[in-house]
């Protein structure tokens, strides 16, 4: 992380996984999966192009690595559209909703037809992205800066940047934004999208995550207070009777 991306890499053979300072996440990344794409957008900045996160490889894994310079000696062209796409799937990787990771909630062609859809939309330092009680339509989700989270009553509540997201209510209803959005970077890029745009392609989120809980209880062989039956009395206390 924070080194000068100047290759392009392939896991062919194994699993690798990616992690960002601070952070408890891990993303795997299994064959097929390419990273370092940023390395052959030929618009990128020094500072666009930084690596976002340490890559470690299991014992065993394989992977292919591509120069940018050899890149563009036998193509001839930068490889913007396809970083721009991959860079959007992977940030879309860490979004939750409900809770719930969006890897649970759609399968892989799904999301890469989410990441198609979004709009890129651009703030500058003290721009508001959304308003405390204006109205919710859009969700965001941060490719590049930094900006802070405010309410009327608790003033400054977070500071987030790079693959953050917020406004995911959205997406589910029309309720009024819950805090203000400013941007503090000198730039600040998101990736955004309506929630008409939403579930025109993939029908209501509020479906998909009711779909998944109800896939998670069949799994897990829910069991409610009704099916229990009081078995034998093990003691009482002062607070109780097990």
């Amino acid at each position: 992380q924070g080194e000068i991306a100047e290759h392009l890499y392939v896991v062919t053979e194994g699993r690798a996984f990616a992690q960002r300072w601070g952070s408890q996440d891990r993303f795997e990344m299994l064959p097929r999966t390419c990273f370092g794409e940023s390395a052959l957008a030929k618009s990128s900045t020094p500072e666009a192009r930084m690596r976002k996160a340490d890559v470690v490889a299991e014992p065993g894994c394989s992977m292919l690595c591509l120069g940018v310079n050899d890149f563009r000696a036998v193509v001839g062209v930068s490889l913007d559209d396809v970083a721009r796409r991959n860079l959007n799937m992977k940030l879309m990787e860490a979004v939750k909703f409900g809770g719930k990771p969006i890897s649970t909630l759609m399968p892989q062609a799904e999301r890469e037809r989410l990441a198609d859809a979004f709009e890129e939309a651009v703030f500058t330092q003290g721009e508001r992205c959304i308003a405390e009680g204006g109205d919710g339509d859009r969700f965001f989700l941060i490719r590049s800066g930094s900006a802070s989270v405010k309410t009327r009553q608790r003033g400054e509540i977070a500071s987030i940047g790079e693959g953050d997201f917020f406004g995911e209510m959205a997406l589910i209803s029309n309720a009024p934004r819950s805090a203000t959005v400013t941007a503090t970077s000198k730039q600040l890029t998101c990736l955004t999208i309506r929630r008409h745009t939403f579930t025109k392609l993939f029908g209501p989120l509020q479906e998909l995550l009711e779909a998944h809980t109800a896939a998670r209880t069949t799994e897990s062989g829910h069991t409610s207070l009704g099916d229990l039956k009081q078995y034998q009395s093990i003691g009482s206390g002062s607070f109780g009777h097990v």
